[in-house]
This record gives C-alpha cells, structure tokens and sequence, in this order.
C-alpha cells in the first residue's frame, strides 16, 4: 500500500486546497487507481484534513485502466495513478 507524502500533495493540489492556487475547491476527489494499493488510513486523513471525500475507480490491470480510459476518457478523474510501465522515462 501506498502511503507517501507525494501522494497527499497530489490530491491537495488536485483539489486545489494550495494558498493561492487559484483553483475552486471541491467536495469529492476521484481516484483512477489499483484496489488496496493505498493505505485507508491515509485516505480517512486526508479527508478528514480537508473536508473532501475521496472517491476511487479502480481497475484490475494496466489493460483494465487503458481500456477504461479509452470507452470514458478523463473527465470526471482527478488523479490517475500509473505504474513505470505506462509511462516512458525521459532521457
């Protein structure tokens, strides 16, 4: 399970909780991800902390997740976990 900083301050910019983002705040943030992969007592935390409920999709395989995207697209998603697998380095 995941429980990393990073993953806090990804969802409090996607919400847009940052001192002057500039962002409108919501009430519910929408996780694309893999089941069980973060710890719930982060995600309790976090909404805690922020008055947001975290709602998750999940999906069972990275061809799972593309196929998803690919019938819905990304609208409605706010955060998109991905493994180093879907995504090519940078060099």
């Amino acid at each position: 399970m995941l429980r990393l900083g990073k993953w806090l301050s990804l969802m409090v910019l996607s919400l847009g909780l940052g001192a002057g983002s500039g962002f409108a705040r919501c009430d519910e943030l929408v996780v694309l991800n893999w089941a069980d992969y973060i710890d719930p007592a982060v995600v309790s935390e976090f909404e805690q902390e922020f008055g947001a409920k975290v709602r998750f999709i999940y999906f069972e395989s990275d061809e799972g997740r593309d196929n998803f995207l690919m019938e819905r697209g990304i609208a409605g998603i706010d955060v998109l976990l991905v493994d180093n697998t879907a995504v090519k380095p940078c060099r």
